[in-house]
Formats: C-alpha cells, sequence, structure tokens
C-alpha cells in the first residue's frame, strides 16, 4: 500500500478513491433495481391472492420449489415501511413453528412489482442438538420493522421482529409460551404456510 501511494501523486491517488467509491455505489444501485424490475417474477407461481388482517391482500411463493427464496407481492403496500421475512419450519405434527434464519428486511414500494426475498438457514440450535439449516422453510413470518409496546411480559417498547425473536426463544430456551401469546396479542403479523 505504501509502494501504490509513492508511485501516485497525493491528489491523483484521491481521484482514483472517488472514481472506484462511485463504481461501486452505482453498481450495488443497479443491481437492486435490476432485483426489483422483473416483470415475470410470479412465473411459476399460483396468482391467487391471499387475506390477512394485518398485511390486506398479497401474492406468496418459493418460486421452483426454492425453500430458501420467497416471491411476494402486497396489493396495498405501506411504502414508507420496511417490511420483514423471518424464514420458519412448522412442524405439521406438533403444530409448532421455529425461526430457522436471520430476518431478511425491505421496502416494497409498489403494488404491481413483485419482489424477491433470499433467506439463509443460518440460526443457531440454542442446545447445539438441532442442525436448523436441515430443515425446510415451510412456513414464513411476515412483519414490519417498528416500535410497539407489547403486553407483559414485555417490558419496554421493542420492535415487532425482536419481539417475536423473544418469543420464540422463550419457548426455546424457558419453555415461556408468555411472550408469544402476549406478542399474538397485538396482531401485528402474518404467518404464512406454504402448501405441501
Amino acid at each position: 500500500m505504501h509502494l501504490f501511494k509513492m508511485l501516485i501523486p497525493k491528489n491523483n491517488l484521491t481521484k482514483i478513491y472517488l472514481i472506484l467509491f462511485s463504481f461501486l455505489f452505482f453498481s450495488c444501485k443497479q443491481e437492486e433495481e435490476a432485483i426489483n424490475d422483473v416483470s415475470d417474477i410470479l412465473v411459476g407461481c399460483n396468482s391467487q391472492y391471499y387475506s390477512n388482517e394485518f398485511l390486506g391482500e398479497y401474492k406468496i411463493c418459493q418460486p421452483n420449489g426454492d425453500d430458501k427464496r420467497l416471491k411476494i407481492e402486497l396489493k396495498n403496500p405501506q411504502i414508507e415501511k420496511k417490511y420483514c421475512f423471518i424464514p420458519n419450519y412448522h412442524n405439521n405434527r406438533s403444530k409448532k413453528a421455529i425461526y430457522i434464519g436471520e430476518p431478511r428486511c425491505l421496502f416494497i414500494k409498489y403494488s404491481d412489482k413483485p419482489v424477491d426475498v433470499t433467506f439463509f438457514k443460518n440460526r443457531r440450535s440454542p442446545d447445539n442438538g438441532n442442525d436448523y439449516s436441515k430443515l425446510p422453510i415451510n412456513a414464513v413470518m411476515i412483519l414490519v420493522d417498528e416500535v410497539h409496546n407489547f403486553p407483559p411480559p414485555y417490558e419496554f417498547p421493542i420492535s415487532s421482529v425482536e419481539a417475536y425473536l423473544k418469543c420464540l426463544d422463550g419457548i426455546d430456551t424457558l419453555e415461556d409460551k408468555s411472550y408469544c401469546e402476549a406478542f399474538k396479542e397485538m396482531k401485528l403479523y402474518a404467518f404464512h404456510l406454504f402448501p405441501g
């Protein structure tokens, strides 16, 4: 790095940094726009609308059976708010769900353009006994990233995303359902179970 600085005069070095920064910024911006501008994004997906009191009407699918991808279109998105999607595994026998990856959050700006969400199965098991990465993503929790006053046992205002994760962590580590009951009471979510 020092040799690089010695070979290029200081003024030219600053110009090179600015050019590189501009190129990287423009490339990232273009990629983001390209993802949201795919007109046939729901190809292979059911065009049926689902309905939820919190979300309103929406279309959703896992394209081509890829459980790490989600496509969603909201009929009336709240464009100033960020929507968060948390991948879940829902056990049909026990009727219990666990999240198996980090939340993915984004703005949904258009009602007529579906967006693509890519999930990661990267949650570690609290007791190091289960490998969550091997479980299929067969459900998704949909939230808006906003802070709310959830009822007790929540003690202070908390974002919907953090409240949901605390609810499931309480069940996993303490077998305490009280956080989940308080979370559900607010009805600030949509839990979508994929067919199959």
